[in-house]
């Protein structure tokens, strides 16, 4: 059984719930991961906020001249090991403060 088949409906932890709203942009979820998301981000004001955001995002990187991606997501993977650390530990900040919207 792979960690499709493993989603739990009514059990998503917030990983599994990030996970799945981000691979959701990139590959269809199966029923299961489309409702156990659904189910959890109805019930969890974060993670639906985290949703929303991911697809804000990706709307706004479309939206980009094809030069300006490619040029931005190329700089994006040369992000040194230190400011990766930052932005984790600011993200993890903002998620115990109930980050804002």
């Amino acid at each position: 059984m792979d960690k499709r088949e493993r989603v739990s409906l009514l059990a998503l932890s917030y990983q599994e719930a990030s996970r799945l709203s981000s691979e959701g942009l990139d590959r269809e979820l199966t029923s299961r991961e489309l409702w156990a998301l659904w189910i959890h981000t109805r019930l969890c004001a974060y993670c639906r906020r985290f949703a929303n955001q991911l697809k804000q995002i990706r709307t706004w990187i479309q939206t980009l001249p094809k030069q300006d991606r490619d040029q931005n997501l190329g700089q994006a993977t040369r992000l040194s090991s230190t400011r990766r650390r930052e932005i984790e530990r600011l993200l993890r900040e903002a998620m115990k403060s109930g980050g804002s919207s």
